[in-house]
Protein backbone atom coordinates (compact mmCIF):
# COMPACT_ATOMS: atom_id res chain seq x y z
CA UNK A 1 0.00 0.00 0.00
CA UNK A 2 3.01 2.10 -0.97
CA UNK A 3 0.04 4.93 -2.56
CA UNK A 4 -1.96 5.05 0.80
CA UNK A 5 1.63 6.82 2.49
CA UNK A 6 1.43 9.55 0.32
CA UNK A 7 0.84 12.61 1.67
CA UNK A 8 -1.78 13.71 -0.85
CA UNK A 9 -3.73 10.70 -1.11
CA UNK A 10 -4.74 10.18 2.58
CA UNK A 11 -5.54 14.06 2.37
CA UNK A 12 -7.64 13.08 -0.15
CA UNK A 13 -8.83 10.05 1.81
CA UNK A 14 -9.73 12.44 4.40
CA UNK A 15 -11.46 15.16 2.86
CA UNK A 16 -13.31 12.14 1.34
CA UNK A 17 -14.23 10.57 4.37
CA UNK A 18 -15.19 13.82 5.58
CA UNK A 19 -17.79 13.79 2.96
CA UNK A 20 -19.41 10.49 4.00
CA UNK A 21 -19.37 11.52 7.76
CA UNK A 22 -21.20 14.61 6.54
CA UNK A 23 -23.78 12.79 4.84
CA UNK A 24 -23.83 9.81 7.73
CA UNK A 25 -24.84 13.31 9.96
CA UNK A 26 -27.42 14.06 7.58
CA UNK A 27 -29.19 10.50 7.85
CA UNK A 28 -29.04 11.09 11.16
CA UNK A 29 -30.46 14.19 11.59
CA UNK A 30 -33.44 12.67 9.14
CA UNK A 31 -34.11 9.71 11.64
CA UNK A 32 -34.12 12.09 14.10
CA UNK A 33 -36.85 14.46 12.15
CA UNK A 34 -38.56 11.11 11.78
CA UNK A 35 -38.70 10.27 15.43
CA UNK A 36 -39.88 14.01 15.93
CA UNK A 37 -42.15 13.78 12.77
CA UNK A 38 -43.92 10.84 14.69
CA UNK A 39 -45.20 12.78 17.10
CA UNK A 40 -47.87 13.15 14.56
CA UNK A 41 -48.50 10.13 13.83
CA UNK A 42 -48.77 9.85 17.97
CA UNK A 43 -51.14 12.79 18.10
CA UNK A 44 -53.57 11.37 15.30
CA UNK A 45 -53.30 7.97 16.95
CA UNK A 46 -54.45 9.25 20.12
CA UNK A 47 -57.38 11.25 18.59
CA UNK A 48 -58.64 7.86 16.98
CA UNK A 49 -58.32 6.24 20.20
CA UNK A 50 -60.43 9.50 21.50
CA UNK A 51 -62.92 9.34 18.76
CA UNK A 52 -63.21 5.33 18.86
CA UNK A 53 -63.91 6.15 22.96
CA UNK A 54 -66.44 8.67 22.25
CA UNK A 55 -68.68 6.48 19.17
CA UNK A 56 -68.33 3.53 22.32
CA UNK A 57 -69.41 5.39 25.02
CA UNK A 58 -72.82 6.77 22.46
CA UNK A 59 -73.31 3.57 21.83
CA UNK A 60 -73.23 2.44 25.45
CA UNK A 61 -75.53 5.45 26.09
CA UNK A 62 -77.80 4.18 23.23
CA UNK A 63 -78.32 0.83 24.90
CA UNK A 64 -79.20 2.36 28.62
CA UNK A 65 -81.81 4.76 25.87
CA UNK A 66 -83.15 1.68 24.74
CA UNK A 67 -83.52 -0.54 28.17
CA UNK A 68 -84.75 2.54 29.86
CA UNK A 69 -87.80 2.73 27.07
CA UNK A 70 -88.72 -0.70 27.53
CA UNK A 71 -88.81 -0.35 31.18
CA UNK A 72 -91.30 2.62 30.82
CA UNK A 73 -93.54 0.90 28.27
CA UNK A 74 -93.56 -2.22 30.69
CA UNK A 75 -94.28 -0.47 34.00
CA UNK A 76 -95.47 3.14 32.68
CA UNK A 77 -93.15 4.17 35.50
CA UNK A 78 -92.00 8.20 34.83
CA UNK A 79 -89.11 7.63 36.35
CA UNK A 80 -87.45 5.69 33.73
CA UNK A 81 -87.64 8.29 31.75
CA UNK A 82 -85.39 10.21 33.97
CA UNK A 83 -82.43 7.21 32.97
CA UNK A 84 -83.72 7.98 29.49
CA UNK A 85 -83.12 11.56 29.53
CA UNK A 86 -79.75 11.15 31.13
CA UNK A 87 -78.58 8.82 28.33
CA UNK A 88 -80.01 11.39 25.65
CA UNK A 89 -77.72 14.14 27.60
CA UNK A 90 -74.57 11.64 27.77
CA UNK A 91 -74.86 10.88 24.06
CA UNK A 92 -75.73 14.44 23.12
CA UNK A 93 -72.37 15.74 25.11
CA UNK A 94 -70.15 12.79 23.77
CA UNK A 95 -71.13 13.89 19.99
CA UNK A 96 -70.57 17.51 20.73
CA UNK A 97 -67.31 16.30 21.72
CA UNK A 98 -67.05 13.85 18.89
CA UNK A 99 -67.45 16.76 16.71
CA UNK A 100 -65.69 19.18 18.15
CA UNK A 101 -62.64 17.46 17.78
CA UNK A 102 -62.86 16.11 14.41
CA UNK A 103 -59.71 15.81 12.04
CA UNK A 104 -60.99 15.17 9.34
CA UNK A 105 -64.37 16.55 7.22
CA UNK A 106 -65.01 13.29 6.29
CA UNK A 107 -65.82 12.22 10.20
CA UNK A 108 -67.18 15.40 10.69
CA UNK A 109 -69.92 14.34 8.16
CA UNK A 110 -70.10 10.80 9.39
CA UNK A 111 -70.69 12.86 13.19
CA UNK A 112 -73.22 14.87 12.01
CA UNK A 113 -75.31 12.24 10.07
CA UNK A 114 -75.08 9.78 13.31
CA UNK A 115 -76.58 12.81 15.50
CA UNK A 116 -79.16 13.37 12.52
CA UNK A 117 -80.09 9.61 13.44
CA UNK A 118 -80.35 10.36 17.13
CA UNK A 119 -82.37 13.27 16.42
CA UNK A 120 -84.76 11.01 14.48
CA UNK A 121 -84.68 8.79 17.07
CA UNK A 122 -85.54 11.22 20.04
CA UNK A 123 -88.92 12.40 17.65
CA UNK A 124 -90.13 9.00 17.49
CA UNK A 125 -89.26 8.38 21.43
CA UNK A 126 -91.10 11.47 21.74
CA UNK A 127 -94.29 10.14 20.08
CA UNK A 128 -94.07 6.74 21.98
CA UNK A 129 -94.22 9.07 25.40
CA UNK A 130 -97.29 10.84 24.26
CA UNK A 131 -99.07 7.52 22.71
CA UNK A 132 -98.60 6.36 25.92
CA UNK A 133 -99.21 9.07 28.13
CA UNK A 134 -102.94 9.25 26.71
CA UNK A 135 -103.57 5.68 27.70
CA UNK A 136 -102.91 3.50 24.82
CA UNK A 137 -100.14 1.41 25.88
CA UNK A 138 -101.02 -1.44 23.21
CA UNK A 139 -100.37 1.83 20.18
CA UNK A 140 -97.55 2.97 22.37
CA UNK A 141 -95.51 -0.77 22.02
CA UNK A 142 -96.46 -0.72 18.63
CA UNK A 143 -94.51 2.19 17.78
CA UNK A 144 -91.99 1.24 19.81
CA UNK A 145 -91.46 -1.49 17.44
CA UNK A 146 -91.58 0.02 14.38
CA UNK A 147 -88.97 2.94 15.93
CA UNK A 148 -86.88 -0.66 16.65
CA UNK A 149 -87.34 -1.15 12.99
CA UNK A 150 -86.78 2.04 11.77
CA UNK A 151 -84.93 4.77 13.35
CA UNK A 152 -83.12 2.59 16.12
CA UNK A 153 -82.03 0.03 13.48
CA UNK A 154 -80.80 3.05 11.54
CA UNK A 155 -78.91 4.92 14.49
CA UNK A 156 -77.81 1.01 15.36
CA UNK A 157 -76.14 0.61 12.20
CA UNK A 158 -74.66 4.20 11.46
CA UNK A 159 -72.96 3.60 15.27
CA UNK A 160 -71.70 0.23 14.15
CA UNK A 161 -70.20 1.59 10.63
CA UNK A 162 -68.45 4.07 12.37
CA UNK A 163 -67.48 2.02 15.37
CA UNK A 164 -66.31 -0.28 12.74
CA UNK A 165 -64.22 2.00 10.81
CA UNK A 166 -62.66 3.65 13.46
CA UNK A 167 -61.17 0.10 14.57
CA UNK A 168 -60.12 -0.44 11.00
CA UNK A 169 -58.84 2.84 10.92
CA UNK A 170 -56.52 2.36 14.64
CA UNK A 171 -55.23 -1.03 13.03
CA UNK A 172 -53.74 0.30 9.95
CA UNK A 173 -52.46 3.59 12.20
CA UNK A 174 -51.05 1.55 14.93
CA UNK A 175 -49.41 -0.75 12.14
CA UNK A 176 -47.98 2.14 10.06
CA UNK A 177 -46.87 3.87 13.15
CA UNK A 178 -45.11 0.49 14.17
CA UNK A 179 -43.23 -0.06 10.92
CA UNK A 180 -42.23 3.88 11.19
CA UNK A 181 -40.53 3.41 14.41
CA UNK A 182 -38.72 -0.11 13.35
CA UNK A 183 -37.79 2.13 10.01
CA UNK A 184 -36.15 5.32 12.12
CA UNK A 185 -34.62 2.76 14.57
CA UNK A 186 -33.38 0.77 11.80
CA UNK A 187 -31.73 3.57 10.21
CA UNK A 188 -30.80 5.37 12.97
CA UNK A 189 -28.71 2.36 13.94
CA UNK A 190 -27.35 1.99 10.46
CA UNK A 191 -26.46 5.53 10.45
CA UNK A 192 -25.13 5.86 14.02
CA UNK A 193 -22.46 2.71 13.11
CA UNK A 194 -21.38 3.93 9.43
CA UNK A 195 -21.03 7.76 11.27
CA UNK A 196 -19.36 6.22 13.98
CA UNK A 197 -17.26 3.79 11.77
CA UNK A 198 -16.26 6.84 9.48
CA UNK A 199 -15.61 8.87 12.11
CA UNK A 200 -12.90 6.47 13.60
CA UNK A 201 -11.25 6.27 10.14
CA UNK A 202 -11.33 9.96 9.77
CA UNK A 203 -9.18 10.20 12.93
CA UNK A 204 -6.60 7.28 12.29
CA UNK A 205 -5.66 9.12 8.28
CA UNK A 206 -5.96 12.71 10.54
CA UNK A 207 -3.30 10.92 13.20
CA UNK A 208 -1.19 9.33 9.92
CA UNK A 209 -0.73 13.30 8.87
CA UNK A 210 -0.39 15.09 12.42
CA UNK A 211 1.58 12.96 14.55
CA UNK A 212 4.57 13.37 11.71
CA UNK A 213 4.00 17.12 12.10
CA UNK A 214 3.85 16.85 15.65
CA UNK A 215 7.20 15.04 15.96
CA UNK A 216 9.13 17.43 13.43
CA UNK A 217 7.27 20.58 14.93
CA UNK A 218 8.96 19.29 18.76
CA UNK A 219 12.44 18.46 16.51
CA UNK A 220 12.10 21.97 15.39
CA UNK A 221 11.93 23.24 19.05
CA UNK A 222 14.21 20.82 20.33
CA UNK A 223 16.61 22.00 18.12
CA UNK A 224 15.81 25.73 18.66
CA UNK A 225 16.38 25.08 22.28
CA UNK A 226 19.84 23.17 22.15
CA UNK A 227 17.99 19.39 22.74
CA UNK A 228 17.75 18.60 19.71
CA UNK A 229 19.04 14.42 18.84
CA UNK A 230 19.34 13.03 15.78
CA UNK A 231 17.23 9.85 16.74
CA UNK A 232 13.96 12.62 16.78
CA UNK A 233 13.85 12.63 13.13
CA UNK A 234 14.89 8.90 12.49
CA UNK A 235 11.55 6.79 12.16
CA UNK A 236 10.65 9.40 9.49
CA UNK A 237 13.45 9.58 7.31
CA UNK A 238 12.75 6.69 5.07
CA UNK A 239 9.14 7.54 4.54
CA UNK A 240 8.38 8.00 0.87
CA UNK A 241 5.72 10.91 1.83
CA UNK A 242 6.16 14.44 1.93
CA UNK A 243 7.04 13.71 5.57
CA UNK A 244 9.59 11.83 4.23
CA UNK A 245 10.89 14.70 2.33
CA UNK A 246 10.43 17.42 5.43
CA UNK A 247 11.82 14.83 7.74
CA UNK A 248 15.04 14.64 5.31
CA UNK A 249 14.94 18.40 4.54
CA UNK A 250 14.47 18.89 8.22
CA UNK A 251 17.70 16.68 8.85
CA UNK A 252 20.03 18.33 6.19
CA UNK A 253 18.83 21.77 7.79
CA UNK A 254 19.75 21.02 11.16
CA UNK A 255 22.99 19.50 9.92
CA UNK A 256 23.87 22.27 7.79
CA UNK A 257 23.20 24.82 10.31
CA UNK A 258 25.26 22.46 12.97
CA UNK A 259 28.17 22.64 10.63
CA UNK A 260 27.50 26.43 9.95
CA UNK A 261 27.68 27.16 13.76
CA UNK A 262 30.55 25.17 14.23
CA UNK A 263 32.58 26.99 11.82
CA UNK A 264 31.78 30.48 12.68
CA UNK A 265 32.71 29.51 16.56
CA UNK A 266 35.70 28.31 15.18
CA UNK A 267 36.27 31.55 12.83
CA UNK A 268 35.06 33.68 15.59
CA UNK A 269 37.68 31.64 18.04
CA UNK A 270 40.63 31.84 15.44
CA UNK A 271 39.80 35.58 15.05
CA UNK A 272 39.84 35.81 19.13
CA UNK A 273 43.50 34.77 18.79
CA UNK A 274 44.32 38.22 16.72
CA UNK A 275 42.05 40.32 18.76
CA UNK A 276 41.85 38.60 22.54
CA UNK A 277 38.65 39.36 24.33
CA UNK A 278 40.45 41.58 26.99
CA UNK A 279 40.83 43.89 23.68
CA UNK A 280 36.89 43.88 23.34
CA UNK A 281 35.90 44.41 26.82
CA UNK A 282 38.60 47.34 27.06
CA UNK A 283 36.90 48.85 23.45
CA UNK A 284 33.44 47.79 25.51
CA UNK A 285 32.44 45.17 22.75
CA UNK A 286 30.35 42.22 23.10
CA UNK A 287 31.79 40.47 20.19
CA UNK A 288 34.66 40.58 17.48
CA UNK A 289 32.07 41.07 14.80
CA UNK A 290 31.83 44.58 16.23
CA UNK A 291 35.00 46.22 16.07
CA UNK A 292 35.42 48.53 13.23
CA UNK A 293 38.13 50.76 11.92
CA UNK A 294 38.97 53.32 14.19
CA UNK A 295 37.30 52.24 17.67
CA UNK A 296 39.42 53.38 20.23
CA UNK A 297 39.87 54.61 23.97
CA UNK A 298 41.97 57.71 24.95
CA UNK A 299 43.37 57.60 29.09
CA UNK A 300 46.10 57.22 30.68
CA UNK A 301 47.27 53.55 31.17
CA UNK A 302 50.47 51.82 31.34
CA UNK A 303 52.36 50.29 28.82
CA UNK A 304 55.21 47.56 28.77
CA UNK A 305 57.75 47.09 26.38
CA UNK A 306 59.82 43.75 26.60
CA UNK A 307 62.19 41.71 24.27
CA UNK A 308 65.04 38.66 24.42
CA UNK A 309 68.33 40.34 25.38
CA UNK A 310 71.10 39.94 22.28
CA UNK A 311 68.43 38.11 20.02
CA UNK A 312 70.12 38.42 16.94
CA UNK A 313 73.14 36.83 17.72
CA UNK A 314 71.45 34.23 20.00
CA UNK A 315 69.32 33.11 16.77
CA UNK A 316 72.40 33.16 14.59
CA UNK A 317 73.34 29.47 16.47
CA UNK A 318 69.54 28.28 14.90
CA UNK A 319 68.18 27.41 12.13
CA UNK A 320 65.13 29.58 10.78
CA UNK A 321 62.57 26.69 12.05
CA UNK A 322 64.86 26.20 15.41
CA UNK A 323 64.15 30.24 15.52
CA UNK A 324 60.48 30.44 14.99
CA UNK A 325 59.70 27.26 17.22
CA UNK A 326 61.96 29.60 19.91
CA UNK A 327 60.10 32.55 19.26
CA UNK A 328 56.55 30.69 19.79
CA UNK A 329 57.60 28.57 22.74
CA UNK A 330 58.73 32.03 24.68
CA UNK A 331 55.93 33.58 23.60
CA UNK A 332 53.38 30.83 24.68
CA UNK A 333 55.35 30.94 28.32
CA UNK A 334 55.63 34.66 28.74
CA UNK A 335 52.27 36.26 26.88
CA UNK A 336 49.40 34.70 29.68
CA UNK A 337 51.59 36.68 32.28
CA UNK A 338 49.92 40.04 30.81
CA UNK A 339 46.35 38.40 30.41
CA UNK A 340 46.96 36.80 34.46
CA UNK A 341 47.66 40.81 35.83
CA UNK A 342 44.44 42.30 33.62
CA UNK A 343 46.80 43.53 30.59
CA UNK A 344 46.47 42.75 27.04
CA UNK A 345 49.19 42.07 24.56
CA UNK A 346 48.43 44.83 21.67
CA UNK A 347 50.65 43.30 19.71
CA UNK A 348 53.68 41.19 18.76
CA UNK A 349 57.30 42.80 17.98
CA UNK A 350 59.15 39.77 16.68
CA UNK A 351 61.23 38.35 20.32
CA UNK A 352 59.61 41.01 21.64
CA UNK A 353 55.55 42.08 23.13
CA UNK A 354 53.82 45.70 23.36
CA UNK A 355 51.18 45.02 26.27
CA UNK A 356 48.79 47.33 28.22
CA UNK A 357 47.31 47.94 31.10
CA UNK A 358 44.78 49.64 31.64
CA UNK A 359 43.57 50.11 35.50
CA UNK A 360 46.81 50.16 37.40
CA UNK A 361 51.19 50.23 37.29
CA UNK A 362 51.23 47.40 40.05
CA UNK A 363 49.55 45.18 37.48
CA UNK A 364 52.01 46.04 35.04
CA UNK A 365 54.90 45.94 37.70
CA UNK A 366 53.99 41.99 38.57
CA UNK A 367 54.03 40.96 34.95
CA UNK A 368 57.02 42.40 34.85
CA UNK A 369 58.42 40.30 37.62
CA UNK A 370 56.62 37.09 36.70
CA UNK A 371 57.99 37.07 33.33
CA UNK A 372 61.54 36.95 34.73
CA UNK A 373 60.28 34.19 36.88
CA UNK A 374 59.39 32.70 34.27
CA UNK A 375 62.09 33.10 32.21
CA UNK A 376 64.46 32.03 34.94
CA UNK A 377 62.37 28.55 34.82
CA UNK A 378 63.23 28.69 31.35
CA UNK A 379 66.40 28.75 31.33
CA UNK A 380 66.89 25.70 34.45
CA UNK A 381 64.94 23.78 31.29
CA UNK A 382 67.46 25.03 28.91
CA UNK A 383 70.73 24.31 31.07
CA UNK A 384 69.68 20.72 31.74
CA UNK A 385 69.25 20.36 27.53
CA UNK A 386 73.14 22.61 27.56
CA UNK A 387 71.49 25.39 25.83
CA UNK A 388 72.48 28.79 26.48
CA UNK A 389 70.55 31.09 29.22
CA UNK A 390 67.80 33.77 27.66
CA UNK A 391 67.93 37.19 28.68
CA UNK A 392 65.23 39.68 28.39
CA UNK A 393 64.65 43.21 28.96
CA UNK A 394 61.64 44.86 30.12
CA UNK A 395 60.33 48.44 30.22
CA UNK A 396 57.30 50.19 31.94
CA UNK A 397 55.97 53.79 32.18
CA UNK A 398 52.48 55.09 32.62
CA UNK A 399 50.99 57.95 30.57
CA UNK A 400 48.20 59.13 28.47
CA UNK A 401 47.73 57.42 25.06
CA UNK A 402 45.31 56.57 22.33
CA UNK A 403 44.68 52.71 22.17
CA UNK A 404 42.56 51.48 19.06
CA UNK A 405 42.01 49.95 15.71
CA UNK A 406 44.23 50.98 12.82
CA UNK A 407 44.45 49.98 8.66
CA UNK A 408 42.13 50.00 6.04
CA UNK A 409 39.09 48.64 5.92
CA UNK A 410 40.05 45.23 4.46
CA UNK A 411 42.84 44.94 7.10
CA UNK A 412 43.03 46.26 10.78
CA UNK A 413 44.85 45.45 13.63
CA UNK A 414 45.16 47.08 17.53
CA UNK A 415 47.89 49.44 18.21
CA UNK A 416 48.88 52.62 20.24
CA UNK A 417 49.48 55.88 19.46
CA UNK A 418 51.51 58.68 21.88
CA UNK A 419 54.70 60.34 23.22
CA UNK A 420 53.69 57.70 26.14
CA UNK A 421 54.26 54.43 24.29
CA UNK A 422 57.44 56.22 22.20
CA UNK A 423 59.23 56.70 25.32
CA UNK A 424 57.94 53.44 26.50
CA UNK A 425 60.03 51.72 23.54
CA UNK A 426 63.22 53.81 24.72
CA UNK A 427 62.68 52.81 28.64
CA UNK A 428 63.01 48.79 27.66
CA UNK A 429 66.11 50.07 25.59
CA UNK A 430 67.78 51.20 28.48
CA UNK A 431 67.61 47.76 29.92
CA UNK A 432 70.50 47.23 27.38
CA UNK A 433 72.24 50.35 28.95
CA UNK A 434 72.54 49.56 32.40
CA UNK A 435 72.64 45.74 31.95
CA UNK A 436 69.68 45.03 33.85
CA UNK A 437 66.23 43.06 33.41
CA UNK A 438 63.49 45.55 34.39
CA UNK A 439 62.84 48.99 34.65
CA UNK A 440 60.28 51.36 35.15
CA UNK A 441 60.45 55.11 35.52
CA UNK A 442 59.19 57.58 38.31
CA UNK A 443 55.63 58.28 36.60
CA UNK A 444 55.18 54.36 37.45
CA UNK A 445 56.80 54.45 41.03
CA UNK A 446 54.65 57.41 42.11
CA UNK A 447 51.29 55.15 41.07
CA UNK A 448 52.60 51.85 42.77
CA UNK A 449 50.69 51.11 45.74
CA UNK A 450 51.95 52.43 49.07
CA UNK A 451 53.88 51.80 50.79
CA UNK A 452 55.78 50.09 47.88
CA UNK A 453 55.70 46.51 47.63
CA UNK A 454 58.63 45.90 45.61
CA UNK A 455 62.45 46.36 45.94
CA UNK A 456 63.51 49.04 43.95
CA UNK A 457 66.79 50.43 43.07
CA UNK A 458 67.58 53.89 41.66
CA UNK A 459 69.53 53.94 38.22
CA UNK A 460 69.76 57.75 37.70
CA UNK A 461 68.63 60.37 35.35
CA UNK A 462 68.73 59.61 31.47
CA UNK A 463 68.37 61.99 28.78
CA UNK A 464 66.59 59.21 25.89
CA UNK A 465 67.09 60.05 22.08
CA UNK A 466 64.06 62.41 20.84
CA UNK A 467 63.40 64.19 24.42
CA UNK A 468 64.32 67.78 25.76
CA UNK A 469 63.82 66.52 29.63
CA UNK A 470 65.27 63.60 31.39
CA UNK A 471 63.64 60.56 33.11
CA UNK A 472 64.58 59.24 36.46
CA UNK A 473 64.51 55.41 36.10
CA UNK A 474 64.57 52.45 38.76
CA UNK A 475 65.57 49.09 38.30
CA UNK A 476 62.57 46.50 40.15
CA UNK A 477 64.76 43.29 41.69
CA UNK A 478 61.91 41.46 42.98
CA UNK A 479 62.05 39.31 39.32
CA UNK A 480 65.80 38.24 39.96
CA UNK A 481 67.12 35.24 41.47
CA UNK A 482 66.71 35.15 45.05
CA UNK A 483 70.67 34.81 45.53
CA UNK A 484 71.24 37.77 43.02
CA UNK A 485 68.65 39.99 44.43
CA UNK A 486 69.66 39.34 48.13
CA UNK A 487 73.21 40.56 46.94
CA UNK A 488 71.93 43.46 44.72
CA UNK A 489 69.99 44.45 48.69
CA UNK A 490 73.07 44.20 50.34
CA UNK A 491 75.11 46.61 47.86
CA UNK A 492 72.22 48.86 47.15
CA UNK A 493 73.12 51.75 50.21
CA UNK A 494 76.60 52.01 48.35
CA UNK A 495 75.29 51.87 44.58
CA UNK A 496 72.68 54.72 45.88
CA UNK A 497 75.64 56.54 47.90
CA UNK A 498 77.44 56.37 44.18
CA UNK A 499 74.85 57.43 42.57
CA UNK A 500 74.19 60.52 44.33
CA UNK A 501 77.70 61.64 44.35
CA UNK A 502 78.00 61.07 40.65
CA UNK A 503 74.88 63.48 40.45
CA UNK A 504 76.79 65.79 42.51
CA UNK A 505 79.49 66.40 41.04
CA UNK A 506 82.01 64.42 43.39
CA UNK A 507 83.72 61.53 40.98
CA UNK A 508 86.45 60.58 43.59
CA UNK A 509 83.82 59.56 46.28
CA UNK A 510 81.54 57.55 43.49
CA UNK A 511 84.44 55.97 42.34
CA UNK A 512 84.79 54.50 46.20
CA UNK A 513 81.53 54.03 46.47
CA UNK A 514 81.12 52.15 43.09
CA UNK A 515 84.22 50.39 44.00
CA UNK A 516 83.14 48.85 46.74
CA UNK A 517 79.64 47.66 45.06
CA UNK A 518 81.85 45.81 41.96
CA UNK A 519 83.91 43.60 44.82
CA UNK A 520 80.48 42.25 46.73
CA UNK A 521 79.14 42.26 42.59
CA UNK A 522 81.18 42.24 40.32
CA UNK A 523 78.66 41.18 38.03
CA UNK A 524 76.44 44.31 38.33
CA UNK A 525 76.03 45.65 34.64
CA UNK A 526 75.07 49.38 36.36
CA UNK A 527 78.06 49.58 38.58
CA UNK A 528 80.18 48.69 35.38
CA UNK A 529 78.83 51.22 33.81
CA UNK A 530 78.80 54.32 36.28
CA UNK A 531 82.95 52.77 37.18
CA UNK A 532 83.53 53.12 32.68
CA UNK A 533 82.31 56.91 32.71
CA UNK A 534 84.19 57.72 35.80
CA UNK A 535 87.18 56.78 34.60
CA UNK A 536 87.28 59.59 32.18
CA UNK A 537 86.14 62.07 34.84
CA UNK A 538 87.98 61.39 38.12
CA UNK A 539 90.89 63.69 37.14
CA UNK A 540 88.26 66.47 36.32
CA UNK A 541 86.31 69.29 38.21
CA UNK A 542 82.60 68.92 37.23
CA UNK A 543 81.17 71.49 34.39
CA UNK A 544 79.36 74.16 35.81
CA UNK A 545 76.33 73.03 34.02
CA UNK A 546 76.70 69.19 35.71
CA UNK A 547 73.53 67.62 36.15
CA UNK A 548 74.45 63.65 36.44
CA UNK A 549 72.05 63.02 33.36
CA UNK A 550 72.93 60.34 30.79
CA UNK A 551 72.22 61.37 27.63
CA UNK A 552 71.66 58.68 24.77
CA UNK A 553 72.65 59.10 21.68
CA UNK A 554 71.11 55.99 20.10
CA UNK A 555 67.16 54.29 20.71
Amino acid sequence: MRWFTNLRTQTKFLLAFAMLVLVGAVVIGLAIYGVVYMENDVQLLKQQVDDLASLKAVQSAFEGQQLALRDYLLTADPNTLQDYDTYSEQIVQYLQRALQEAGSTEGRNDLQRLDQYRQAYEEAFGQIVAVADSGNAQQAIELAGEMDRQEARQLQDQLNGLIQEREIDLQDLIQLYSRQVRETIFFGVIALFIFSLLTITAAIIGNQITEPILHLTNAVVAFQSNAFRPSLLQPYLKRRDEMGQLARALDDMVRFITESVQTKDRLLGSAMRFVPHQYLDFLEKDSIVQVSLGDHISAEMVVMFSDIRSFTTFSERMSPQANFDFVNTYLQLVSPIVQENDGFVVKFLGDGIMAIFPYGADDAVRTGIEKQRQVERLNTDRAQQGQPPVQVGIGIHTGHMMVGMIGEENRIQGDAFSDTVNLTSRVEGLTKFYKVSLIITEEVRMRLEQPIPYELRFLGRVLVKGRTRPIVVYEVLDGDPEELRARKLAIRPDFEQGLEHYIGGRFAQARECFARVQQQLPEDGATAMYLEKLAGLIDQEAPADWDGVEVMAEK
